[in-house]
């Protein structure tokens, strides 16, 4: 990406978010989908987790924002790819994760 400025969209559809990382050009950088569960109730009603939709918007967003360096090669970016998918499946599986940035303790699940 060049030093354009950015905008990060996000469509809350039915089926999850769709969020677009577009330059003010009108240019988009990336995009990302991630479907989120409905559940259907016996009273014809339909239920959506928002912890989920939560979820879904900021991993998007930090994959289109990137929280880090793109790596310079494809076998490091393969690294980088696979890291991430491990990340996401032991943070599923966790009660609590925690992102420490600079320092400070950022809890992305569970409580305090």
């Amino acid at each position: 990406m060049s030093s354009d400025k950015y905008v990060l969209a996000i469509d809350l559809g039915t089926g999850g978010p769709k969020t677009a990382l577009v330059s003010m050009r009108g240019e988009v950088a990336g995009h990302e989908l991630i479907l989120v569960e409905t559940r259907h109730l016996a009273d014809g009603g339909v239920v959506q987790d928002p912890d989920e939709w939560w979820r879904a918007i900021t991993s998007s967003a930090r994959k289109l924002i990137g929280s880090g360096i793109v790596p310079d090669n494809a076998l490091a970016r393969r690294f980088r790819d696979a890291q991430g998918r491990l990340n996401q499946r032991m943070a599923a599986l966790a009660d609590r994760v925690v992102l420490v940035v600079a320092g400070l303790p950022l809890v992305v699940k569970g409580h305090p």
